[in-house]
């Protein structure tokens, strides 16, 4: 008996000690994203559920305010990759850093504008403060759009008042403090639920448009081709059992949204998981996005979208095909 215990003992502590060995290998890949996001919900998945530590890496996800926080952080070589919405990539590339889509999260306009209970139609938001997380993040230039398609003018006919994150935009129009804020889901399907007006859905416009994407740098790429292609690999993965498994997906998803509600959290699953199925990096959804900063800023924006859209580590996945080049 004796001899048994001390066996399975030192195959116990064999098995340890290879176990610290795999993981001393192990690359490390530092992740930014913002706070509150539930397409963040597939990579704390695959974190969690080690595909990624199956894949040879040790990734870290770092929570941060704002996306345009975790792309500054990006460029600036303090992580590996970002996970972004286009207008702090493009920002970056206007200031002459290399940030690079690898993949795709949300390739379609899901931005809503949502309300306090005060608020009955847009015409309402005239002479109060409207929330946004930070001047010329993501949520600042869809706040803006909507206020010009409505006739309201943004600088005139309202106070935007930055609040710093998504979630204090959300505590802002909860409280009432703010009229309106501005987010992609699962913040609108949320908003209905508690009963907050929405009052534009650009979802259902179906605009090609990068809401969410996974970034690198062009530089950490070619010096690094073998990471991005296993961390993109054990993301597929991640998002293959996130589409599959709601039960399994359901902790993640409190843990990155933030929000308890299941019902929420299954429509927000079942949205996500035909967003990710796209997952090739499309340079249209780009370009509609530059399009829309040209037109709210009134600034000419001069970059190469297929220079910032990069498909091949994407495509070579599966073997999907990579998306046309973008044409202005």
């Amino acid at each position: 008996m004796r001899w048994r215990r001390q066996g399975r003992t030192r195959g116990d502590a064999a098995v340890t000690e290879e176990s610290k060995g795999v993981h001393e290998m192990a690359v490390k890949v530092r992740v930014g994203h913002s706070a509150h996001g539930a397409g963040n919900s597939p990579m704390a998945l695959g974190v969690g559920e080690g595909y990624f530590r199956d894949a040879g890496l040790d990734v870290e996800m770092i929570e941060m305010p704002r996306t345009g926080d975790a792309i500054k952080k990006l460029v600036a070589g303090e992580i590996e990759f970002s996970v972004a919405g286009a207008v702090p990539i493009i920002n970056a590339v206007r200031a002459g850093h290399d940030p690079i889509i690898v993949m795709s999260i949300e390739a379609e306009n899901v931005f809503a504008i949502m309300g306090s209970k005060a608020i009955k139609k847009p015409d309402d938001l005239r002479g109060t403060k409207v929330a946004i997380s930070g001047i010329r993040e993501q949520d600042e230039m869809m706040m803006r759009r909507a206020l010009r398609e409505w006739g309201i003018d943004p600088d005139k006919d309202v106070t935007l008042e930055v609040r710093g994150s998504r979630g204090k935009c959300w505590e802002a129009i909860v409280s009432g403090e703010c009229s309106a804020m501005t987010a992609t889901i699962p913040q609108p399907i949320h908003a209905k639920a508690i009963g907050l007006p929405v009052l534009k859905d650009y979802a259902d416009d179906h605009e090609p448009y990068q809401a969410g994407a996974v970034t690198t740098t062009r530089r950490y790429a070619d010096a690094n081709p073998d990471v991005v292609k296993k961390f993109l690999g054990a993301q597929l993965r991640a998002v293959r059992a996130f589409q599959k498994d709601f039960d399994l997906a359901l902790p993640y998803m409190r843990q990155r949204s933030k929000i308890d509600d299941v019902e929420v959290l299954r429509e927000t699953n079942r949205l996500f998981a035909h967003a990710t199925e796209d997952y090739v990096p499309n340079p249209a959804a780009l370009g509609n996005v530059i399009k829309n900063l040209v037109n709210v800023f009134g600034e000419k924006i001069d970059v190469d979208v297929n220079r910032i859209v990069e498909p091949s580590f994407a495509t070579a996945l599966e073997g999907r095909k990579p998306y046309p080049a973008f044409t202005s």
